[in-house]
Parts: C-alpha cells; sequence; structure tokens
C-alpha cells in the first residue's frame, strides 16, 4: 500500500476488513476472475435467457452428489453465487447469503458455484472452509459445487463475485455484482416485485496493468511525462487500487478504479479524515459535497482516478491526488481540536460480566437492521462500533482490560436509543463538552451562483 496508515486507523480498518462497516470497499466485485476458456458450441447467457437443465455434479452440503439443476432449483428464485478461494470478497459475503437462505428458507435457493476455470481443487476449497472455521468459528452450510464445468460456461465474467439472479421459471433476472445482494433487494426479488438491480458487465478487453488510453487501453495515448486523469464511475473495471513502477521509463503509476469520494480523500489526507461520522464538520457551503462523501454506496459518487508522474514517494503521490481533488471539489480537509459535546463512559458496573466466554473473535456489525455481536474484542473496538451508531462522539473516561462480548439489538439506531441500553448494562455514561479531534471539510473557493 502506498498510503500512509497511521495508528487512529487501526480500528477503522478492521471494521471495514471483517464487517464491511462504513467505507465499501464496499463494494462492487474487487477481483479479477481468471480467464475463462469457454466450449464454442456455448451460447453465453444474458439477462432473459433460460437456464439450460444441465446436470450439476459434486455437490456439496445437499442431500444428492448429482442433480438437475431444475431439480435443484425446485420452482424456487435462486441466486448463483460465483467464487473461488482466492477471492476475499467472494468469501467475506458469505455470512451474507447465509443469512438470506435462513430468512427466506424455502422461497430461496442459492448455489454457490466455484468454477474449474478458477483452478481451485475440491480439496483446496476443503482446507479454506476448515480454516476459516477455525479461524472464525462460521462454517458453510450453503450447497455449493466444486469444480464445476457444465453450469459455469453458459456465463462470462471477469469479477468476481458474480451473481446469478434466476426467477423460478428459470429465466435470469439479473446479473450483478456484491453491492446489490442487499437483504432489500433480496426481500423484493423474491416476493416478485421486480427490483431495480444494476447489471453487471465487464470490460474484458480492459487489464489493469497496463494505463488507461495506452495501446488503445480504453482508447488511445500519446507519450507524456505526467498525467493524471479523474473520472465518473466506469462500468466494468471493477473496485480496485495499486501502484506500478516502470523502472524503463521512470515513472510510477497509481490507479484507483471506481472508488469513493471518501475513499479518494481519507487516502489523500490520511489522519486528518477521522473514521467516524460524527467526528465530521461540514463547513459552509459544502452541503452537495457532505452528500457525494458520506452516501458511499451510490454509483454516482464513485470515480476513477489515475496519476502517473516520475518516481516518487508515497508521500507525494498523495500531495497529487489531495491538490487534484481540491481543485476538482473545491474542498479541502483539515483536522482541529475543537471542544464539543460528546458522551461519556465514566463507569462500569460488574465489568467481569463483560468478560469473553468465546475462543475466536467475532465482529458482525455488516448491515443495518442486523444486531451488532462483538465476540473476543478490546474496549477499543467496543468504543469503534457504539460511534458507528451514536450521531454524538462517545468517549471513555475508563477502560476495561482484557477481551470483551457484547451484543446491541438491530433496533437501536439512535444515540438516545443507544445510551439507554448502554445504562441498562450497566455502562454509565453523561452529557460532557471536551477537547476532541475533529475532521472540518470546507470550500477553498465560494461556489458560483452562476
Amino acid at each position: 500500500m502506498i498510503f500512509p496508515s497511521a495508528s487512529c486507523w487501526r480500528i477503522w480498518f478492521v471494521l471495514v476488513s471483517i464487517c464491511m462497516l462504513q467505507l465499501p470497499a464496499t463494494s462492487q466485485s474487487t477481483t479479477a476472475a481468471k480467464t475463462i476458456i469457454m466450449p464454442p458450441s456455448v451460447k453465453h447467457l444474458n439477462v432473459g435467457d433460460i437456464l439450460p437443465n444441465v446436470t450439476l455434479t459434486n455437490i456439496h452440503n445437499y442431500p444428492a452428489s448429482r442433480i438437475s439443476l431444475a431439480g435443484f432449483q425446485k420452482g424456487r428464485y435462486m441466486i448463483l453465487d460465483f467464487w473461488s478461494t482466492w477471492c476475499a470478497a467472494c468469501i467475506s459475503a458469505f455470512p451474507k447469503m447465509h443469512k438470506f437462505k435462513d430468512q427466506f428458507k424455502d422461497s430461496l435457493q442459492i448455489l454457490l458455484v466455484n468454477a474449474k476455470t478458477s483452478l481451485d481443487t475440491e480439496a483446496k476449497v476443503a482446507d479454506m472452509i476448515l480454516k476459516r472455521k477455525e479461524r472464525t468459528g462460521m462454517d458453510v452450510t450453503l450447497p455449493y459445487v466444486v469444480e464445476e464445468t457444465t453450469l459455469s460456461p453458459y456465463f462470462r465474467y471477469k469479477f468476481i463475485p458474480h451473481y446469478v439472479w434466476v426467477n423460478p421459471d428459470g429465466s435470469i433476472y439479473a446479473v450483478t455484482g456484491a453491492d446489490e445482494a442487499t437483504q432489500e433487494n433480496v426481500a423484493a426479488f423474491i416476493r416478485g416485485k421486480k427490483p431495480v438491480l444494476h447489471i453487471k458487465e465487464d470490460a474484458f478487453n480492459y487489464d489493469t496493468s497496463i494505463p488507461l488510453f495506452v495501446n488503445n487501453n480504453g482508447g488511445n495515448g500519446n507519450e507524456f511525462a505526467y498525467r493524471a486523469i479523474l473520472t465518473q464511475y466506469k462500468e466494468g473495471l471493477g473496485s480496485t487500487m495499486g501502484r506500478q513502477i516502470d523502472s524503463a521509463s521512470g515513472s510510477v503509476r497509481t490507479y484507483l478504479l471506481n472508488q469513493s469520494l471518501r475513499s479518494l480523500y481519507s487516502l489523500a489526507y490520511g489522519e486528518q479524515i477521522l473514521p467516524f461520522n460524527n467526528r465530521y464538520v461540514f463547513a459552509g457551503d459544502s452541503k452537495s459535497f457532505e452528500d457525494k462523501f458520506l452516501h458511499t454506496e451510490r454509483l454516482t459518487n464513485r470515480y476513477c482516478y489515475e496519476l502517473i508522474l516520475p518516481i516518487s514517494s508515497g508521500d507525494e503521490t498523495n500531495s497529487y491526488l489531495q491538490q487534484d481533488l481540491e481543485r476538482i471539489f473545491k474542498v479541502k480537509a483539515r483536522k482541529e481540536l475543537r471542544t464539543i459535546k460528546c458522551i461519556a463512559i465514566t463507569s462500569v458496573l460488574n465489568a467481569k460480566k463483560f468478560a469473553t466466554t468465546h475462543l475466536h473473535p467475532l465482529l458482525q456489525t455488516s448491515e443495518d437492521g442486523e444486531e451488532k455481536k462483538m465476540f473476543n474484542v478490546d474496549f477499543d473496538t467496543f468504543l469503534a462500533v457504539l460511534n458507528t451508531i451514536s450521531q454524538t462522539p462517545i468517549i471513555s473516561d475508563i477502560s476495561i482490560n482484557g477481551k470483551i462480548d457484547f451484543t446491541i439489538p438491530a433496533n437501536i439506531t439512535s444515540t438516545t436509543e443507544l445510551v439507554s441500553y448502554l445504562n441498562s448494562k450497566g455502562v454509565i455514561t453523561q452529557q460532557a463538552e471536551r477537547e476532541l479531534p475533529i475532521t472540518v471539510f470546507e470550500r477553498t473557493q465560494p461556489v458560483s451562483k452562476h
């Protein structure tokens, strides 16, 4: 990673990587699949096409190891989840897919499809599932096929996870990335309400190892000593970032594809951008920027940025990014200390009752409407989760040593509800005013009224 990460980001990155909490890594699928080689006689299926009634073999977590696709679907709504062991985004979505199956039961069928073209083996998949269970306590109980060769050739994709939504009659309703697989969309889908889903279309002629517009990679390009490009969301490029050094030309290339505005500013400003919404002040006429910054889930708030310049350090690269963002969005950020209203934890009654009883850490805070589970976590992580719920900063005058367990019900969504719940559990709080660090966003120049 080329971007500096201060110690204050430790908890935030834990939340993001485990829970996909506030920042998308969010996001559209981020992992490029292996090259898909299709039999010449197979027609790639699109939205509206009917699935072929192929025979599925090597099925796990299912009564039979061999069955027709129609026999597996049994006239239900179905989601085909194409994944691989080397796709972290795919595996991190498994708990969500299990939750959908538990919630909708026989109305929904889910099949995890590990295609042979992923280069995984049955042994490799089994080893991954076992190690994941040992590490997190979470098992894979959904039906899955390994080294699949009869169904996957009908689908052409470059990035995974890759979801195919299938109607009860076997017709394809949608093909999407991970962002569309939400509780709201799945519920509407199986109730026949026809949710509007963003259709995933991968760009097969784009190579992330080659700069944009060079050698016809997304367009024509000429030789240059310096180049910075910022575009709106570009379909088919995934949601990736990286840095490449070309020693022959003496240049370094940084690419940030389909990243949220929040991610771009966080990378550019580093520790100046605090991790929680309740520490932000949007000054003056920056309301439109506030909407773009906070709503990371909207594709209209995502951008592609590419910078090519003579070989430099990461700090210099971040400085260029910061300058470009200020030029384009006309908003700069700074961290400062201010005396603000907050909620202070002053004591914990019988702290021993919070001592963990779990062998493995578990942090479940991925979606609204889902209870927040914290098992075998430290007190700083506990405070971090509280601050993702509360609209007012929560601090602590005390600490609890050792690992703790704590669960927050799904219906706790406001500061008042959260404080009342904490007090009921013996976590005593009081209103306070403290000097705390905040992030201030302000215009670099007034917005033109013309």
